[in-house]
């Protein structure tokens, strides 16, 4: 019996350095989807910032057509066109970031659970290691 109790504890211990090991790589997994999702979010950071200069631009050629007459009319379409695409690019833009801002955070909420997680097993093998599976002993009346 004292065997297959010791063989019992080998497979658990097992088991859980094998957890502990497959936990450390989904954590090193979500650590490179959090750095993907910081580059996402420099990128949609900089298309607003292409919104909003596409919106100056807009509303200068807008500025130069007003008092110009006929010929200036087309201008005046392109940058009323202008100005409702970086209004779209923009809106994009706003979606974009806060879509990335919650899988920053949902990221970050993994990794920390993940972390967790690896120390709940990194105890528990630490407690499987330290039973002792007794050997049998012989008593003191039987013969050696």
């Amino acid at each position: 019996m004292p065997e297959r109790a010791a063989a019992g504890l080998h497979g658990a211990i097992g088991a859980m350095n094998t957890l502990r090991v497959q936990i450390q790589d989904a954590a090193k997994r979500i650590k490179r989807l959090g750095e993907s999702s910081q580059q996402m979010g420099e990128i949609a950071a900089l298309a607003a910032d292409l919104a909003e200069q596409a919106q100056v631009l807009a509303l200068n050629a807008a500025i130069q057509a007003a008092p110009a007459n006929a010929s200036g009319q087309g201008l005046a379409t392109v940058a009323g066109e202008a100005q409702r695409l970086a209004a779209r690019s923009a809106d994009a833009a706003r979606l974009v970031a806060g879509l990335v801002q919650a899988l920053q955070s949902d990221t970050h909420d993994a990794a920390a659970a993940m972390e967790r997680a690896t120390q709940g097993v990194v105890a528990g093998a630490r407690l499987l290691d330290g039973m002792a599976v007794p050997s049998p002993v012989p008593s003191p009346t039987e013969p050696t």
